[in-house]
């Protein structure tokens, strides 16, 4: 006999559905199930089962390793949602936000929670921008090793990275790169794009991480000289982005390629159309600050005025 687990989890549900803005009916449609039992799970008068909770979880964005979040109480989630906010100023490079986010994310119970220490472990090296390369390397082997207890590179791709995991291999990545060790950072970062199928992680997590993988490794290569193989990594970065309809860092992919293009010595109107491209998608996402820089760029680095394109 199969025993079904069932949940009381009426508050975390609406939380969480309001979080995303649905409406009951529209929560019910991505469920395929009916209205009124949404209705009668958010009053507690019915309850979920742990499996169409698993599937709630993963159509709303959430890995389904954290359907333990159901179980949290009124304080607890509103730590967990702390930490998602975090999560967001962290990659946007917002640290001043981040810094009070941190210390609110300290007063909560959930402070105590494995994951939640890793993430605030790596907060603190990103946030630290006078730590020394070297330092911050040994850092996070060790913050990595909190979930990976005998993690090495050479075995990247072959782990399950969740979203804590994957975040301090870019770090780290981008560390080796800065120190000047380009083949230690495109190791990583390729391993890490290699797992991308065993990844786990959320849709939304990964429409974050993996075109910014992609975009860095194109970095690196192109740094490494290896320019060709830098123009593949872009051209499979506007994949992912495609794929994951997250199409913010397109602009910068394209910058990118362009410049590849310039320094293989093609033609004028090959460079020419991607930056076209890169500035009119700045633009059109209501980055001006980036379609500014690009039209500088064009001029300074492709001696491209912007009134040309």
């Amino acid at each position: 006999m199969v025993i079904r687990m069932q949940v009381n989890s009426g508050e975390i549900i609406k939380n969480i559905r309001t979080d995303m803005g649905l409406t009951q009916g529209e929560m019910a449609s991505r469920m395929l199930i009916d209205q009124k039992k949404i209705s009668r799970i958010e009053n507690g008068s019915a309850k979920i089962d742990i499996w169409e909770l698993m599937q709630l979880l993963e159509l709303l964005g959430f890995p389904s390793e954290d359907f333990w979040l159901l179980y949290l109480d009124s304080e607890e989630y509103k730590g967990y949602r702390t930490y998602r906010l975090l999560k967001k100023q962290l990659w946007n490079e917002e640290l001043d936000k981040a810094e009070v986010t941190i210390s609110s994310i300290k007063k909560n119970p959930l402070v105590n929670k494995p994951f939640i220490v890793q993430f605030l472990k790596l907060a603190d090296v990103i946030m630290d921008k006078s730590m020394l390369h070297e330092d911050a390397i040994e850092k996070l082997f060790d913050i990595i090793r909190i979930s990976v207890p005998k993690f090495e590179i050479s075995k990247i791709s072959e782990y399950r990275l969740i979203y804590n995991e994957i975040y301090v291999l870019i770090e780290m990545a981008g560390n080796y790169s800065k120190m000047g060790d380009k083949d230690t950072a495109i190791k990583i970062t390729k391993a890490v794009i290699e797992s991308r199928e065993n990844s786990r992680t959320s849709e939304e997590d990964r429409a974050r991480l993996f075109p910014a993988l992609l975009f860095n490794l194109s970095n690196y290569l192109g740094q490494s000289g290896r320019t060709r193989e830098a123009l593949k990594a872009c051209s499979q970065a506007i994949e992912i982005c495609i794929e994951y309809s997250n199409l913010e860092a397109v602009p910068q992919i394209l910058l990118n390629m362009a410049s590849c293009h310039f320094i293989m010595g093609e033609q004028e109107h090959m460079y020419k159309t991607y930056l076209i491209r890169a500035y009119h998608t700045a633009f059109a996402h209501g980055n001006l600050e980036l379609g500014n820089r690009i039209r500088k760029n064009a001029e300074l680095e492709f001696g491209i005025k912007i009134t040309d394109l």
